[in-house]
């Protein structure tokens, strides 16, 4: 796991420069980095449309489920 989190570390700040001489400016770069390329990743899979096919699905089935029925009297 340590490692998998160290590559996803380095992938994300690759062609970046983020060091300064104050290491909470440093660390607070390179979280917003990390941030940034998440999102992008986020938003790319949101917008798929695979993803909002099954979206769709799941949305169906809910309300299906949670939605009352007429009962007979």
């Amino acid at each position: 796991m340590e490692a998998a989190v160290q590559t996803l570390a380095q992938q994300a700040l690759a062609n970046t420069i983020t060091v300064s001489d104050d290491a909470y400016k440093s660390i607070s770069a390179i979280i917003a980095q990390i941030d940034f390329k998440l999102t992008e990743q986020i938003k790319l899979i949101l917008q798929h449309p695979d993803w909002q096919k099954l979206e769709s699905s799941w949305r169906g089935m809910e309300h299906l489920v949670y939605t009352p029925r007429p009962t007979k009297s």
